[in-house]
């Protein structure tokens, strides 16, 4: 068995699911997401356009700050858009993932256009049809000619002008993008899920998991700047960022992202 067929076993295969080797250069492992009884260990967001990088960045981010879980693996598609690829060390049933996709949805990608979002297993889809196999990277999509693979998440923003490689990667690279990964623990998934808003309280609830701690303020300041040409006469960045905030010939993602960078200075005033 090569190391890159260990490493996937090792995060997305329950132990009664087949596997084959990749033995030929263009071979690819499928997954069958969901097992027997309804279970998984593995499931996927995906990101359908390459230029929602920043979405992707933004919740690859936010699983390990926020919700404190193992980073997920990235991944070009071949096509455009990314892949986050989510383990589980222990089989969890599949309606359970979909609570956790849909959590994930509603608290940190309520501004992406449900268009442009793939999830697996699908939040919005019955479980009883039997489940589509997913390909798992490295694969070739044949109408791109471009291959899938897993990146370094560093690496991702490279990948916006063309989601894909124009050669099949290396099986030992893939394999050692993957070997520092680890899964999210039963425990570790109901704290998530504890702290994640529902469905429901995304419509009634401002976004507070994802607004900026006050420690990234300064950084958000910095990246909304860099973009804007409001002047620089401000005594400081709340200042600043108000400005934008409130300027109408502003673009409304600059809007939002100003005033999501100030809520924590105002979440008294919310409660």
């Amino acid at each position: 068995m090569n190391r890159l067929i260990a490493e996937l076993r090792r995060l997305y295969f329950l132990p009664e699911q087949p596997f084959q080797n990749l033995d030929a250069s263009d071979a690819t492992v499928t997954l069958k997401l969901v097992g027997q009884g309804g279970m998984l260990r593995a499931m996927v967001v995906g990101f359908e356009r390459a230029a929602d990088w920043e979405h992707a960045a933004t919740l690859y981010q936010a699983v390990q700050e926020d919700l404190e879980l193992p980073a997920p693996a990235v991944s070009v598609s071949g096509s455009e858009g990314y892949r986050l690829w989510f383990s589980f060390t222990e089989a969890v049933p599949a309606e359970r993932a979909q609570l956790f996709l849909s959590a994930l949805h509603h608290t940190y990608l309520h501004e992406v256009r449900p268009a442009h979002l793939k999830f697996w297993p699908d939040v919005d889809a019955s479980l009883s049809a039997e489940p589509s196999l997913l390909k798992l990277p490295p694969a070739l999509n044949e109408t791109t000619g471009k291959w899938s693979a897993f990146i370094d998440p560093g690496m991702g923003r490279m990948f916006v002008d063309e989601p894909g490689l124009g050669m099949a990667p290396t099986m030992d690279r893939q394999a050692d993008l993957l070997a520092g990964l680890k899964s999210i623990k039963a425990n570790a998934l109901q704290r998530a899920l504890n702290t994640l808003k529902t469905p429901s309280e995304a419509l009634t609830k401002p976004p507070e998991l994802a607004a900026a701690r006050p420690q990234e303020f300064g950084s958000h300041v910095a990246s909304i700047q860099s973009t804007l040409n409001v002047g620089s006469n401000f005594a400081d960045p709340k200042s600043f960022l108000l400005a934008v905030m409130n300027d109408s010939s502003v673009s409304a993602d600059h809007r939002i992202e100003a005033a999501t960078a100030l809520l924590p200075y105002f979440e008294n005033d919310l409660k």
